[in-house]
């Protein structure tokens, strides 16, 4: 891990370099050992970022990690099957997360809910019961902790006995806003919250848009709850809607200025929230379709050679690299590419980026 804390807090390097390398030497630690300043980095770093990575190796790691396991904090990476796998579908995904709690499983749903900091009574009450309905029929419901919706969406879940987890704009060591502290403690101890951003770091503006394509990355759809025309909300449908995500929106009435964002999204196309029951039975009933490919699966399962089964059984929900998988079987690159191709047509699994590959999201 200090390999990978060490990379992540390299400054001047944006997640795309990031991610970028982490493809050409496979690890952190990769980066580490065997990176060289002459080689020709156009195209992927510049002259200070070359300089920022040669300066961060003098660095002493044991020394550096040390000091941030004292801040009692978790790391996850790219490089490990607990990263939200959702969130690899976000061009710019961070390379590290900071977490305090327990990090949401892979085969938990989780919804997004957003909205107005300065809401109305009926959209703070709104926001609590979709929240509860959600937590009940034990969805994750993620948002950003901000004052009025997100918190009544955080505190509607956490009522009902559900988990929830808060996406930071600023260190996950800093309760902001300070206000809402005694639900910061809560969120940690049932759920998480999470940040890209470093121990310290202060909560400044122009962090929370960027944090935004979070809280639609890791989820499978969105809820608007209250947003004006002009809402810092509708920066995260911007994000749901280029990531693919479905849009729900509590509807308002139009006469308020409120709700103009709302009932705008509605127009173009969102779908409508008529009651939280009836939101939360049709986000069950998609599961249900899901479920109800497994047979399909399994008959495809039933079928495969030895060779296939032993390939599959390296492949998780989380991206397995190429290299991985070559080095945990008896077979050359050869043999495990065929077998990878033939895997990949028969729709078990699927290349998530570059020779990283997971299992088919139809197919489990």
């Amino acid at each position: 891990m200090k390999y990978k804390y060490w990379f992540n807090e390299i400054e001047g390097l944006g997640n795309v370099a990031k991610n970028k390398l982490i493809d050409l030497y496979g690890s952190a630690e990769g980066v580490y050992n065997e990176f060289k300043s002459k080689e020709d980095w156009s195209g992927i770093l510049n002259a200070n970022q070359v300089e920022n990575i040669e300066q961060a190796r003098k660095y002493n790691l044991d020394l550096k990690y040390r000091e941030f396991a004292s801040y009692g904090e978790s790391m996850v990476t790219i490089e490990d099957d607990e990263y939200p796998r959702d969130l690899f579908e976000v061009y710019d995904h961070p390379y590290g997360l900071y977490f305090l709690g327990e990090l949401p499983r892979a085969s938990d749903e989780m919804v997004a809910m957003v909205g107005a900091r300065s809401c109305s009574a009926y959209g703070k009450s709104m926001a609590a019961e979709i929240g509860y309905t959600l937590g009940e029929n034990g969805f994750v419901v993620v948002s950003g902790m901000a004052k009025g919706i997100d918190s009544a969406s955080h505190v509607g879940c956490l009522d009902a006995g559900g988990r929830t987890v808060a996406v930071l704009g600023c260190g996950v060591d800093i309760c902001y806003p300070a206000m809402n502290k005694n639900l910061y403690h809560r969120i940690i101890e049932n759920g998480c919250v999470i940040s890209e951003y470093p121990h310290g770091r202060q909560p400044l503006a122009g962090q929370f848009p960027s944090r935004n394509r979070i809280i639609s990355g890791i989820s499978k759809s969105l809820v608007v709850v209250e947003a004006r025309k002009k809402s810092g909300s509708l920066i995260t449908v911007d994000f749901a809607l280029e990531q693919g995500k479905d849009i729900y929106v509590v509807p308002g009435r139009i006469t308020d200025k409120m709700s103009e964002g709302c009932n705008r999204l509605i127009n173009q196309g969102a779908s409508i929230i008529t009651s939280s029951e009836d939101f939360v039975q049709s986000l069950m009933d998609v599961n249900l379709e899901h479920i109800n490919l497994l047979p399909e699966r399994d008959n495809l399962l039933r079928n495969l050679t030895p060779q296939e089964r032993e390939i599959y059984a390296l492949v998780d929900y989380y991206p397995t690299s190429l290299n991985t998988i070559i080095d945990n079987s008896d077979m050359n690159y050869l043999e495990v590419l065929s077998i990878i191709i033939g895997l990949v047509e028969k729709g078990l699994i699927s290349e998530k980026f570059k020779n990283q590959y997971v299992i088919s999201e139809n197919t489990y």
